[in-house]
């Protein structure tokens, strides 16, 4: 039947009605259950004090069995699981191992391969680096670029910047060397003008012409020089050369082969010998430079015999070329006893005139000895040369050789300075003390040695001082 929503239970008496309803369903199996426990209740009862306690004695150790067992099982899974946790802890353990050794085995092989391809690279930059350095030992810039062209296109990105200031750099030198060629060819020019006027000007003097004919003399035999002039002719055929290698060849454009000279005192080494092959090279590139026209600075190390070198350029000049002197030694006033012991060493036959002293002795030594010009060189320090100055300056000398030059650092120094008013042949500078980055005292040697050539000291400032600051940047 239907019944209004107002009379249906409220869902907590719903509740309960279910209890209810299922207490009512348990309630035979309840009654059945008691009954059961009280009958078995009621037998042991009726049993006797044997068999119950026997009962109960059973009950206990079933009790027990049955907690052993659960502990037995308990201790059994948990050793299990306990097994199980090894294996699989062992398991990742040995992945873990192989995977280790996996990695540190690829990490090695890596490292190796890696050192590998640095040697290589070392291996290869210094290969190349070597390669530069020869060319750069043999002169030959050609080379020297295209090796520099090669290291760009290897590794552009890291030495672009390098590349492009070297390559101005030698782009800007090989400028200057033409730039010094053309000058050292002009020099040349110039004196052998000089030369052949002044011989053109003694004849026409000699055989009684007039001053303008004399004159007219002059200018011929310089038109006639400089039209068949052989500097001009080889200046032309080193055109499309290397700036260097023109240089060279125009500076060294005469050459012979150079011996050891006759003159030269030997007897005092051993059997056999004489002076060592680094000296017969500087001793040609003396005589190179006598036969060319220049002047020079032997820069070589102290203790490899440039005083042995010097005396041995002074022995084939007299030997060779007939220059018996007089030859002007400066020297500091230190190693002035070292100079007496080599001259009378090597040249024994050469008439040596050691001008030192007081005033009186050495006005008497000039009066004697050296006016008459009865000698093949004077030995005098830095001291005296600027003392008598005035007195020494009026012989024609034919080398000027200076010691220690370093000393001469100072362009605008007395000594320099007196220096010019001296007339020589050529002039030798010799330091044992190498060249300081000091581009003010270089150019002040090189100055003094040759001021056709090296004449414009801002010039050679500029552009020594701007191309080594590239260079180094």
């Amino acid at each position: 039947p239907l019944h209004p929503l107002s009379s249906l239970p409220t869902p907590p008496a719903r509740g309960a009605a279910l209890s209810e309803l299922r207490a009512l369903r348990l309630a035979s199996l309840q009654h059945r259950l008691r009954d059961r426990i009280e009958r078995e209740q009621e037998e042991l009862g009726r049993l006797a004090d044997r068999p119950y306690k026997k009962f109960l004695k059973d009950s206990q150790r079933i009790k027990n069995d049955s907690l052993m067992e659960v502990d037995q099982r308990f201790i059994e899974e948990t050793a299990a699981v306990a097994a199980a946790s090894r294996v699989q802890w062992r398991s990742v353990m040995e992945v873990g191992s192989a995977s280790s050794s996996q990695r540190s085995a690829r990490v090695k092989a890596v490292a190796k391969l890696h050192g590998r391809w640095l040697s290589l690279h070392s291996k290869r930059a210094e290969d190349d680096r070597t390669r530069r350095l020869e060319a750069l030992k043999a002169n030959d810039f050609a080379a020297y670029q295209e090796e520099l062209l090669l290291m760009q296109q290897q590794a552009p990105h890291t030495t672009a910047d390098s590349y492009v200031a070297i390559t101005k750099f030698l782009n800007d030198t090989e400028e200057y060397l033409n730039k010094l060629a053309s000058k050292v060819a002009m020099t040349r020019i110039n004196e052998g003008v000089d030369r052949v006027v002044r011989e053109a000007r003694e004849e026409a003097r000699r055989v009684g012409l007039t001053e303008d004919e004399i004159t007219l003399a002059g200018q011929r035999a310089a038109a006639d020089f400089r039209e068949d002039s052989e500097v001009l002719r080889q200046n032309k055929s080193l055109e499309g050369l290397s700036a260097q290698s023109r240089l060279l060849a125009l500076a060294h454009s005469i050459r012979e082969d150079v011996i050891q000279p006759r003159s030269l005192n030997v007897s005092h080494l051993p059997p056999g010998s004489g002076l060592r092959e680094y000296q017969m090279v500087g001793l040609k590139w003396m005589v190179s430079l006598y036969n060319n026209r220049l002047n020079g600075i032997l820069a070589d190390e102290m203790g490899l015999g440039k005083t042995v070198q010097v005396m041995a350029l002074m022995a084939y000049l007299s030997d060779f070329k007939g220059l018996r002197g007089p030859h002007l030694i400066i020297v500091p006033n230190a190693v002035l006893v070292n100079w007496r012991g080599e001259l009378s060493k090597w040249l024994p036959s050469f008439k040596v005139v050691y001008y030192v002293g007081a005033r009186e002795d050495r006005s008497k030594l000039f009066a004697q000895e050296v006016l008459p010009l009865q000698f093949n060189a004077l030995v005098t320090t830095y001291e005296l040369i600027l003392k008598d100055a005035a007195k020494l300056c009026k012989i024609a000398w034919a080398y000027i050789i200076i010691d220690e030059a370093q000393r001469l650092k100072e362009r605008d120094s007395k000594l320099s300075r007196g220096l010019d008013k001296f007339t020589s042949g050529r002039r030798l500078l010799l330091t044992g003390t190498p060249l300081q980055n000091e581009l003010r005292e270089l150019w002040n040697l090189l100055n003094l040695l040759l001021p056709e050539v090296f004449d414009d000291k801002s010039t050679f400032a500029k552009w020594f001082g701007d191309q080594l600051e590239a260079a180094a940047a």
